[in-house]
């Protein structure tokens, strides 16, 4: 914390740091993944490795993995824990830690038909054959078969025993896909194999008779496809059933064939789908060398295969051809395109540009281009018929995925030149597309009319929900400003839903800031999720000098605060966080709350690259229980010492935070520790003992 007296006290008002509820670690990783019954769950992995030390480096090669699984409330479920077994031509897995990790997902009736959880850990293994990697995807059962195996021990560099996990199944190919299509309780998942197939090789090669070139090259490049193959659950036979198989030739994969998704799963309307992306033909004209010149193919299109997934069948419903030529521009050498790189499977449209089943698709066209000008992006809705139905927007720099807001359809912000050359914001209807309805926003906003020079607006921006179907847009100002007591103070610009400037507000980030950044998020920003009342939080990340060090020294710190108001004119503090015996600040976020709400998570790293997760409660000040008085929520609250009514959701909160109970109209406390609780109906706080 800041020290009483410094510059930076002096101009901040602090309320004493909350203390995490649930700590985990320090582990070697800290992850979510996706639990039944669309709960978020976490593990932690903990590898063991045998150091082969050369004269200049250390090798490090895996044998043993285990990762320990947790549910949404933090509680041990089980772990899988094996020793890595190597195949014959194996050498190790990179990193070691690069190339090993589990599926973030958990099953229980996708593998075989038991009622045992299912864990898939996928491996990449380095072969003895040079630029040749082996995958595999081993599937183990939580609380499934053991065996007694010999291991590295690297304490005495001999071997013991232990009991480790024994795969149920193994796969040779990664999962690359995954679609929950679970609902009404029922577990139903979808998974796509990836593989890559190579060749023909050298000696397959054959000469054009005519004008008698070495097609080999050619011939390699139009061989080498990704093979694609979608499993349903397990069937009686108690393994997964194949649903549908794709043959993708690289040279036809969809966008620039390296950063565009070549399977597109996803539900809209509880039904599953697939969607098949790829050119109708070779992208480039033929050509017999890589030295050789590749041109993009004339008459091309992209056509858009789209197939109903059910059970264990796969049903073309529909095809869409679109026409994908070059750009007349003699500075443009090849043009894109593709579905899923806007909003990736929200990309697909069923049910909203018409009122049948018939998918429609948001385009994203864009350049590669000769010399120092920037690729340009374009983005359009197309219908089934392979004709454009919108114009979303043109020749854009950079485009941000917004939040959405209740009852209003999605927008997307597009940053680009306006008609003057000026780069501006334009926050755009995807339903309606660019229209009279398209917000603008100037990317430098004139806060004094008499100045010829703009404040710049960062493209760090999101649109925040007020409830009541209300927005407003806020966004982080590039350059600080400083403050009487030479404080460093952060400023973020909003402005009203028609895009006129509503005001600006000055978060106080205390002396010595070299950098910071704003978490500009829809939900971060939302009123009441960090603090119970109608002031917005923000969360900064701050780089800051360290007074007495060296001139470069700096730490990173994390500042939780409101700006300032009348009520705290000069800002005040509710979290502020430092390097400490954990480590050095990592990353925040924010995630469903243990037993319900939300909670910020923030990890650490230390020295021995382990992690630390620390969450805290949301809002702060439910933990708070000496600043609630008995009451303040009596208008909406009752209480007869065996149960609380109110109207509408009740939810009753531990001291430190947690979620105890939820229930609409009434919850009975006969069940309660005894203690004190806090009770909060119709946004008012209600504290009281059992």
């Amino acid at each position: 914390m800041l020290t009483a007296g410094s510059p930076a006290s002096r101009a901040m008002t602090s309320d004493p740091n909350p203390e995490p509820g649930t700590t985990m670690g320090p582990v070697r990783n800290f992850f979510d993944l996706d639990g039944p019954n669309n709960e978020l769950w976490y593990y932690t992995t903990t590898l063991w490795t045998k150091a082969i030390r050369y004269p200049y480096y250390t090798d490090y090669i895996l044998t043993e993995y285990q990762f320990d699984i947790y549910d949404s409330q933090m509680e041990f479920v089980g772990s899988v824990h094996d020793k890595m077994r190597y195949q014959d031509d194996e050498v190790r897995v990179p990193g070691p830690d690069r190339g090993i990790d589990i599926l973030p997902v958990i099953t229980k009736n996708f593998f075989n038909n038991d009622d045992k959880y299912e864990v898939v850990v996928s491996i990449a293994v380095n072969s003895t054959t040079e630029a040749v990697n082996h995958y595999r995807s081993v599937i183990y059962q939580i609380g499934g078969e053991k065996e007694t195996v010999s291991v590295y021990d690297p304490e005495t560099n001999g071997e013991i025993e232990k009991e480790v996990d024994v795969p149920i199944k193994s796969y040779p190919q990664f999962f690359s896909d995954v679609l929950d299509a679970s609902h009404d309780g029922v577990e139903n998942y979808y998974m796509t194999f990836m593989s890559e197939i190579f060749g023909p090789d050298d000696e397959s090669a054959q000469a054009d008779s005519d004008s008698n070139v070495d097609t080999s090259f050619w011939d390699y490049l139009t061989a080498s496809h990704m093979h694609l193959e979608t499993y349903a659950k397990a069937g009686d036979n108690d393994d997964i059933t194949k649903v549908v198989e794709f043959d993708i030739p690289y040279l036809k994969l969809q966008g620039d064939q390296e950063n565009t998704m070549p399977l597109i799963t996803f539900m809209q309307n509880d039904k599953s789908y697939i969607l098949c992306p790829h050119y109708k033909d070779y992208f480039f004209e033929s050509y017999y060398s890589p030295y050789d010149e590749s041109k993009m193919r004339d008459n091309n299109s992209l056509v858009l295969d789209l197939y109903a997934l059910d059970g264990s069948n796969a049903n073309k419903i529909q095809t869409t051809e679109i026409p994908a030529p070059k750009i007349d521009d003699p500075n443009v050498l090849l043009t894109y395109y593709g579905v899923g790189i806007l909003r990736y499977n929200n990309d697909i449209a069923i049910g909203k540009f018409a009122n049948d089943e018939k998918a429609y698709f948001y385009l994203t066209r864009f350049n590669y281009k000769a010399g120092d000008r920037t690729d340009d992006y374009c983005y359009y809705v197309y219908g089934p018929d392979g004709n454009r139905v919108r114009t979303l927007f043109e020749n854009a720099d950079n485009d941000i995925t917004l939040s959405e807001v209740e009852g209003r359809n999605p927008h997307h912000l597009f940053i680009g030149l306006d008609d003057n050359g000026n780069y501006t914001y334009y926050f755009v209807d995807l339903i309606e597309g660019l229209s009279n309805k398209t917000v603008q926003i100037p990317a430098l906003l004139y806060l004094d009319d008499d100045s010829d020079e703009g404040d710049l607006l960062l493209a760090n921006a999101d649109i925040v929900a007020l409830g009541n179907g209300t927005w407003k847009y806020a966004f982080e100002m590039k350059v600080p400003t400083v403050d009487d007591y030479d404080n460093d103070v952060m400023r973020v610009a909003w402005f009203n839903a028609d895009g006129t400037f509503d005001r600006m507000d000055y978060i106080n980030m205390g002396s010595n800031v070299y950098y910071a950044q704003c978490y500009i998020n829809g939900m971060a920003l939302s009123p009441k999720l960090v603090k119970s009342d109608d002031e917005h939080e923000y969360m900064l990340l701050v780089k800051r000098g360290i007074e007495g060090a060296s001139s470069s020294a700096s730490q990173e710190e994390l500042v939780v605060a409101q700006p300032q108001s009348d009520a705290n004119p000069q800002g005040l503090t509710l979290l502020h966080l430092t390097p400490s015996e954990k480590g050095t600040l990592n990353n925040i976020g924010i995630y469903p709350g243990l037993n319900g709400g939300n909670s910020l998570c923030v990890t650490y790293v230390n020295s021995s690259n382990q992690v630390t997760a620390d969450f805290y409660a949301l809002p702060f000040d439910l933990s708070a229980i000496d600043d609630i008085k008995s009451d303040n929520a009596s208008s909406v609250i009752s209480f007869d010492g065996s149960v609380l009514r109110a109207e509408g959701l009740i939810t009753v909160y531990s001291v430190q935070g947690s979620v105890v109970a939820r229930g609409n109209d009434a919850v009975s406390v006969a069940d309660f520790v005894p203690g004190a609780y806090i009770a909060v109906a119709q946004g008012k706080p209600f504290k009281f003992v059992k």
